[in-house]
C-alpha cells in the first residue's frame, strides 16, 4: 500500500499555462466561431447588406433630381458614403441586439468577473466582434461598388480612391459596430443603449454643428470642437474618401479608435458593478 501511495505521489502532471498571446488568440478564435454559429447574427448581416445595397438607387435618384444631371465620378463617392451610413446604422442596431442577448444569459459579465486577466478577455472578445463586422463591411463595399459600376457611369473614377474607400469604410464600420456592442455591454437596457447610439452618432453632431455655426464667438467655436470629436462626425470623416482631405479621413479613424478604447475600459470597469 505504501508503495502505491509513493508511486502516486511522484506521478505529477506538468501543465504549462498558456502564454499571453496564445490566451488572447484562443479567446478571439472562440468568439469568432461562436458568432458564426449564431443565426441571428447571420440575419443581421444579410439584412444590413441588403438594405444598404437597395438604398443605392434611391440615393442616386435623389442626387439626380437635385443636380439635374447624371452621376459624376465625384457623386459616386457621395452615393457610397450615404449608403455606408445606412449600413452602419443597421449593423449598430444589430450589435446592440446581440449584446442584449449575451447579457440576458449573464455569461459575458460572469466571464469578466471570473477570469484572472479581464483585459485580455475584453480585448479578445472585442477583436472577434470587430473582425466579423470588418468582413461584413468589406463584402458590402465590394457589392456597392459593383452596383454603381454596373448601373451607372463610373468612367473617370479614381481606382486608388475606391480601394482606399473600401479599406476606410470597412474599418470605420467595424469600429462603430463595436461601439454599439459596448454601449449595450455597459448599459443594462437595450432601449437606452439604442437611444444613446442615435444621440451620439446622429443627433448631437448635427445639433452641435448647427449651433456652432449659428452661435458667434467663443461658445460657437467650442460647440464646433465638440461636434468634431463626436462619433457621428468622426464616422462621416472616416468614409469621406474622395471628398475630404487625407488628414480628415485619418483623424476620423483615429478618433473612432480612441472612442472604442475608452468604451473598452468602461466595459472592463463596469464588470465590478453589484
Amino acid at each position: 500500500m505504501s508503495t502505491l501511495v509513493e508511486e502516486k505521489s511522484t506521478n505529477f502532471i506538468e501543465i504549462s499555462p498558456l502564454g499571453k498571446d496564445q490566451c488572447i488568440y484562443s479567446i478571439f478564435q472562440a468568439e469568432v466561431w461562436r458568432r458564426l454559429k449564431s443565426l441571428s447574427l447571420w440575419g443581421t448581416i444579410i439584412m444590413s447588406i441588403a438594405i444598404a445595397s437597395m438604398s443605392i438607387p434611391g440615393v442616386v435618384s435623389v442626387l439626380q433630381e437635385f443636380s439635374g444631371s447624371g452621376i459624376s465620378p465625384q457623386s459616386i463617392f457621395l452615393v457610397l458614403q450615404v449608403s455606408s451610413f445606412i449600413l452602419v446604422g443597421c449593423l449598430g442596431l444589430g450589435m446592440v441586439s446581440a449584446a442584449g442577448r449575451d447579457s440576458s444569459t449573464g455569461m459575458t459579465r460572469m466571464s469578466l468577473l471570473l477570469v484572472p486577466n479581464r483585459w485580455r478577455l475584453v480585448l479578445a472578445s472585442a477583436g472577434g466582434v470587430s473582425f466579423l463586422l470588418f468582413l461584413t463591411a468589406l463584402v458590402w463595399t465590394l457589392i456597392a461598388i459593383g452596383i454603381c459600376v454596373a448601373l451607372y457611369s463610373a468612367d473617370g473614377v479614381d481606382m486608388g480612391s475606391l480601394v482606399l474607400f473600401v479599406a476606410c469604410t470597412s474599418l470605420a464600420a467595424s469600429l462603430v459596430g463595436l461601439m454599439a456592442y459596448l454601449y449595450r455591454c455597459i448599459i443594462s437596457n437595450t432601449v437606452l443603449a439604442v437611444i444613446i447610439l442615435f444621440i451620439t452618432h446622429l443627433i448631437l453632431p448635427m445639433v452641435c454643428g448647427a449651433a456652432g455655426t449659428l452661435w458667434p464667438g467663443l461658445l460657437g467655436d467650442a460647440l464646433q470642437m465638440v461636434s468634431y470629436g463626436l462619433p457621428g462626425t468622426l464616422m462621416a470623416n472616416a468614409v469621406s474618401v474622395g471628398s475630404a482631405s487625407a488628414r480628415e479621413v485619418v483623424t476620423g479613424i483615429a478618433g473612432l479608435v480612441t472612442w472604442c478604447y475608452i468604451l473598452l475600459l468602461v466595459t472592463k470597469i463596469s464588470a465590478h458593478r453589484p
